[in-house]
């Protein structure tokens, strides 16, 4: 018999595990030589989903950017993983989802303690505050406790 999960499990969603497992390896072996090819690997990853994600699963949609832009931050790519998630923020716009949120929160979370008050942070950080508080105002002080 076949797990329950098996029914929605497709190329993008296969990719989007993967990518999440290579990013995380990426974002914390010690090892460079490692943490470069996990990156190069999360990217690939990120980048089919993205890419095969069939269209009507918009907060899966949302999820690839912010995964792709994890990516990016592993790859020490700080103005690309900015960009990625400015754009998951405004994919995001019209959603109010509570996952979406925690990703983008946590996202945030890993961004600004590697580059705190850095040039390009900080107008995302504001970006990303006022969707919060448009979206769940009641977790406002989480975008501005980092």
């Amino acid at each position: 018999m076949a797990p329950d999960w098996l029914h929605y499990m497709n190329q993008a969603e296969v990719d989007c595990l993967a990518a999440n497992a290579y990013t995380e390896l990426a974002l914390c072996v010690a090892d460079a030589v490692h943490a470069i090819a996990y990156a190069e690997r999360a990217e690939r990853h990120a980048l089919s989903a993205r890419e095969s994600r069939a269209q009507g699963y918009d907060r899966s949609r949302i999820l690839d950017e912010i995964r792709l832009a994890r990516a990016r931050l592993a790859q020490h790519d700080l103005d690309e993983s900015v960009t990625v998630a400015k754009a998951a923020v405004e994919l995001a716009v019209p959603t109010s989802s509570t996952v979406v949120c925690d990703w983008l929160l946590r996202f945030h979370g890993e961004l600004t303690a590697r580059y705190p008050r850095n040039a390009c942070v900080v107008p995302f950080s504001e970006h990303l505050r006022e969707y919060v508080r448009r979206t769940a105002p009641h977790r406002d002080r989480e975008v501005a406790a980092t």
